[in-house]
């Protein structure tokens, strides 16, 4: 911002081409203990055996991440194309959010790895558990508030980016469970297999983008997508049942079901009654008032004192304590 404000648009782009040449000087100066005690390079055919699965899997990914502007651009009118262009970089938020969370449970699920099939079993219905309870009502509420968050970004010049925003939050969340499942087999599975669900799943959103843009619009792109992470992740289901059992934690997805659903209530009553920006404070703070009361009681022991941990600050602890104290004494 200084730099822009001081010489203009070629300052910010100094910036953006500073900024990842500081940051891989950095990493490199951190690194340098570990790469001046490397030894003799692997064979480089050995090197492109094992890359090749990953390769395949990014090249296959595209079909779900960076075709789909191409599509609407193609098949729409410009308009179209920009809404969706806006609905697509907010989401993209909180799709960071996401891609955070698999990219933080994808090491801890090797070191499930040595406690055996029981040990993968249990860490894998946690997982589902923490990713329904904690990412569900989240996707939830800024999908019946994408409206307003569109507004706040763009004003009124978009008004069809709001349904985009919404269809597309919620693919997204779809795209995560099927991550889920990606995580896992990219652990305990065949690499190739990677190769496999990312192709299925790039060749059916293609498909199946350019009938719904053609018919549907801009719409058309979550929805497709969305069909895409259901092929995914049944994919990946079917290539997880060789390895070990899936055990799904049916209890969580109810409770974040219902928790989400009175978000959206929330949600949909704050931007309907509340003129303006005001709606979205407003489902902030009420949507997460009632999401934690239908929580009250319910959460298990291990979930509890795993809140209380990632709790900051000291008031916010006892807060977290006193929402989570029934449940705590119920399972102690």
């Amino acid at each position: 911002m200084a730099f822009y404000l001081l010489i203009g648009i070629k300052g910010a782009i100094l910036i953006l081409a500073a900024v990842p040449f500081m940051a891989t000087v950095a990493s490199l100066i951190s690194l340098w203990p570990y790469l001046r005690a490397w030894g003799y390079p692997h064979h480089p055919g050995r090197v492109i055996r094992q890359a090749l699965p990953f390769y395949g899997a990014s090249i296959a990914n595209l079909g779900t991440t960076r075709l789909d502007y191409f599509i609407v651009g193609a098949l729409t009118a410009p308009a179209q194309l920009a809404a969706y262009y806006v609905a697509r970089k907010l989401a993209e938020y909180l799709r960071m959010l996401d891609t955070s969370v698999i990219e933080a449970i994808t090491p801890k699920l090797a070191e499930y790895q040595d406690g055996g099939q029981a040990k993968i079993e249990d860490g894998f219905t946690r997982c589902w558990r923490y990713l329904f309870i904690g990412l569900l009502p989240i996707h939830v509420g800024v999908a019946v508030t994408a409206g307003p968050i569109v507004q706040l970004y763009a004003g009124g010049r978009y008004p069809a980016a709001g349904l985009i925003m919404s269809l597309l939050v919620m693919a997204f969340f779809v795209g995560t469970v099927a991550s889920l499942h990606r995580a896992h087999i990219k652990v305990f599975a065949n690499r190739w297999h990677l190769t496999a669900l990312d192709g299925t799943a790039g060749l059916v959103s293609l498909g199946l983008s350019v009938g719904f843009v053609f018919s549907l619009g801009g719409i058309g792109v979550p929805l497709a997508q969305t069909v895409a992470y259901i092929a995914r992740g049944a994919l990946a289901i079917m290539l997880l049942r060789q390895v070990f059992s899936l055990r799904y934690d049916t209890r969580a997805l109810w409770l974040s079901g219902i928790g989400s659903g009175l978000v959206a209530a929330v949600g949909i009553i704050c931007v309907m009654a509340i003129p303006g920006l005001w709606s979205l404070p407003a489902t902030i703070v009420l949507g997460t008032g009632v999401y934690f009361a239908a929580l009250i009681g319910r959460l298990k022991h291990e979930d509890t004192n795993l809140l209380l941990r990632l709790m900051p600050f000291r008031f916010v602890n006892r807060v977290a304590g006193l929402l989570c104290r029934p449940a705590t004494e119920s399972s102690s």
